[in-house]
C-alpha cells in the first residue's frame, strides 16, 4: 500500500471533489437568494468552493488515514490558497474571458496546491 500511496491521496481528493461539488451546489441552491439569477450564482459558487473545499478534505483524510503526513489540515488550506490564486490571478491572465479554462485550471490548482502542501515538512533547525 505504501507503494501507491500518492495514488491513494490523489484518489480520496477525487472523490472528495465529486461529494464537495453535489453538496456545495445543494448548498448554494438552498441559501441562493431566490431573484433572476441568485440561485445560478449561487450554485455555481457553491459549486466552485465545495470542490476546493472537497479535495483538501479528501486528500487530507486520505493522507491521514495513511499515517503518511503529520499535518493533513494543510491539504484543506492548500486547496483553498490555490482556488484563490486562480480567482485573483484570473483578470490578468484572462483566464475568466472562457469560463471553460477558468474552470479547468481551478480544478487542476486546487488539486495540485493541495498535493503539494501535504508533502511541506518543517525542517528541524
Amino acid at each position: 500500500m505504501e507503494k501507491y500511496a500518492e495514488w491513494v491521496e490523489i484518489g480520496g481528493g477525487m472523490l472528495g471533489g465529486i461529494a464537495g461539488l453535489g453538496a456545495g451546489a445543494f448548498l448554494g441552491m438552498i441559501f441562493a437568494p431566490p431573484n433572476e439569477f441568485g440561485d445560478l450564482i449561487g450554485v455555481v459558487l457553491g459549486m466552485v468552493l465545495g470542490y476546493a473545499l472537497g479535495v483538501g478534505i479528501g486528500m487530507g483524510l486520505a493522507a491521514w488515514r495513511l499515517r503518511r503526513h503529520s499535518r493533513p489540515w494543510l491539504a484543506p488550506l492548500g486547496s483553498l490558497v490555490g482556488l484563490g490564486l486562480v480567482l485573483l490571478l484570473s483578470e490578468p491572465l484572462h483566464l475568466n474571458a472562457a469560463t471553460g479554462l477558468l474552470l479547468g485550471s481551478i480544478a487542476l490548482v486546487a488539486p495540485a496546491a493541495a498535493f503539494f502542501s501535504l508533502r511541506f515538512e518543517r525542517r528541524p533547525a
